[in-house]
Order: C-alpha cells, then structure tokens, then sequence
C-alpha cells in the first residue's frame, strides 16, 4: 500500500499523520513497538521520516486498522514482510556451483591488480579454489 506523497526528503510527523490518517502519538506509540520505524531526529528532536517509513506506517494502518490484527499480529507479518535477516550460508552443491563464479572473480581482481602494477599477494590458506 503506498500512499501518493509530495516531493520531499524528510516528513514531519505533522505531514506524515495527514498523509497517512493516524495521529500523532499513535505514530510515536508504533515507533516505541516496531523496530522499522525508527526516524531520524532533527538537532531539536523533531522527528524526520522518510518514504520507506511512511510505506510501514501504511502497511501497519492496513494490518491493524482494516485487517483488524492485534499488534502482536502486525509485527509478526511486518517482521515478515520486511524480514532483514541474513539469508543461511550456502552448503553442498550451491557451494560446489560457486567455485567457477569465485575463480573468475578471483582471475578479474589479479588483472585488475597487473594494471595497476601491483603484485598480488599469494592468499591460498584462504581461499584455495584450485
């Protein structure tokens, strides 16, 4: 759900409670309970969101407002939908399929480096693609 928004860098809470249709110290309540929205702070302490905050203001609008979930609902799903967490590392054969990909990234750094005459340095206890 993406609301049409003017051209700025940085929203007030004043704009972005106009925009979005949900008061202030609900805006200020939700920063407290999810960890997306977190906006910057002006040297006065006004609060700066950006777009990518105001879209999570939208989506927990929609969740808790029209879908009517429960808080703990709508963390649960924006933590899904936003999920940060880093993908597991590769194992067996996706790391076998790597091999070739690393080797040449690995030969385009070492012409790089002749280019610009210098020597690559031997790093084969790390990283032996042989």
């Amino acid at each position: 759900m993406s609301v049409s928004l003017p051209e700025k860098h940085y929203y007030t809470i004043g704009d972005v409670s106009k925009l979005t249709g949900v008061k202030p110290h609900v805006l200020r309540y939700w920063e407290a309970n999810f960890k997306l929205l977190r906006p910057a702070r002006r040297y006065s302490g006004h609060r700066k969101y950006l777009r990518q905050e105001i879209d999570v203001i939208s989506r927990i609008k929609q969740l808790v407002v029209d879908k009517k979930y429960t808080l703990a609902g709508a963390k649960r799903e924006i933590g899904r939908l936003y999920s940060t967490e880093p993908q597991q590392a590769p194992t067996g054969k996706n790391v076998i399929s790597a091999i070739p990909v690393l080797q040449e990234i690995k030969n385009d750094i070492e012409a790089c480096l002749n280019l610009l005459g210098a020597e690559p340095k031997p790093r084969q206890e790390l990283l032996d693609l042989k």
